[in-house]
């Protein structure tokens, strides 16, 4: 026990299942948690039910978190504090505070960072909140990113040097076997979108593809699955569909939370689409990848990194309508490229996304930043 890291890992676990808590999840269901000394601060901030809604529980919540984690600090001594940093305005100035507490014991914070926005908020800001994130950045050890474009993203702000990247990971789903289970019959091709509905996500051009796509060829379905960013949004698709008469080629089936339940989407669907319009990596591609799914997202983010183009998917330019309709098209014609661009989708994601290899990668990152004193 003496040779391991001793670590205090400041997270969010499911439920709800979205980026940062899916991946906490994985993380401490991989090697690294065996290879170190690991105590976890469960933080429940957020919710569906309460996106992006200010409240004085909130508040209270918040205090009881800081109290909360000084006493772990204390009791367990960590070495190290895994800390995944905001970098939207407000958030990071609850996190501003966690890294000042963490500081203030001379534990060493290193960044957990699930996002690219760093440079973009720091443009952006007045000038106290830019001394503020350069404080924050001259006192974390290391910064842990999703992909190299990240990385050249905080490379202006931060020593290149102590920037690691470690590609996200999802759990295999090909474990889940489904006895009762029986698979959509194979007279339609259904095209799945699996993210928050969102314009930010690319709900738009998923939804304007439809009328195009169907006039082409009326057996291709479409299913959304994930919560809604808000009623505005759930009303607004609702009369879009309605008003195009969209309602026997598309069905809304609500956010799915339950790891068996989104298996069975995925599985009953034969083209995923991620036309994200904001993004940094999106997971939901890797849930795609482990079924075999051939994929269609947008140049977004490290996803360029994860789809190569006309390889294991297709790449298409942000909110670009008729790239995704062509490319829906070619995939649901031609059954032959789907199952080839599928099989080398699983073949990809058993070679590098992982959980074993996102687990190994980690304990690689922290002998690393061990080694830097």
């Amino acid at each position: 026990m003496k040779n391991k890291n001793r670590i205090l890992i400041r997270g969010t676990l499911p439920p709800p299942n979205y980026g940062p808590s899916t991946l906490f999840k994985i993380l401490l269901e991989s090697q690294f948690v065996y290879s170190n000394e690991i105590v976890f601060l469960n933080i429940k901030f957020f919710s569906y039910e309460i996106l992006k809604k200010r409240s004085i529980i909130k508040f209270f919540m918040f205090i009881k978190y800081i109290i909360i984690y000084s006493v772990l600090i204390i009791k367990n001594k960590p070495l190290y504090i895994l800390y995944s940093i905001s970098f939207n305005k407000k958030p990071f100035l609850k996190d501003f505070i966690f890294i000042v507490i963490g500081r203030l014991f001379r534990c060493k914070i290193v960044q957990f960072e699930m996002g690219q926005y760093l440079k973009e908020l720091y443009d952006s800001s007045s000038l106290i909140y830019k001394r503020l994130i350069l404080w924050v950045l001259n006192n974390i050890a290391a910064i842990i990113v999703m992909g190299e474009k990240t990385k050249l993203v905080y490379s202006e702000l931060f020593n290149n040097n102590h920037i690691f990247v470690v590609p996200h990971s999802v759990a295999d789903t090909s474990r889940i076997i489904m006895n009762s289970y029986k698979r959509r019959k194979k007279h339609t091709i259904q095209v799945l979108y699996f993210s928050l509905l969102s314009e930010s996500k690319g709900l738009w051009t998923a939804l304007h593809a439809i009328p195009k796509v169907i006039l082409h060829d009326p057996k291709i379905h479409f299913v959304f699955a994930g919560p809604i960013e808000s009623q505005i949004i759930l009303d607004q698709m609702k009369q879009f569909i309605k008003i195009n008469k969209l309602d026997k080629n598309t069905k809304y089936i609500g956010y799915i939370g339950d790891e068996l339940e989104r298996a069975k989407c995925f599985r009953n669907s034969d083209i995923f689409i991620f036309p994200t319009h904001r993004d940094a990596f999106g997971l939901v591609i890797l849930h795609a990848m482990a079924e075999g799914l051939p994929v269609i997202a947008s140049i977004e983010g490290n996803i360029t990194e994860v789809i190569n183009d006309k390889e294991n998917g297709f790449l298409i330019s942000k909110g670009d309508v008729d790239q995704l309709v062509k490319y829906i098209i070619l995939l649901a014609n031609n059954s032959v490229l789907r199952i080839k661009i599928g099989k080398t989708n699983r073949a990809k994601y058993l070679a590098e996304y992982t959980t074993a290899h996102f687990g190994e990668r980690m304990i690689n990152v922290f002998n690393h930043i061990k080694n830097m004193g």
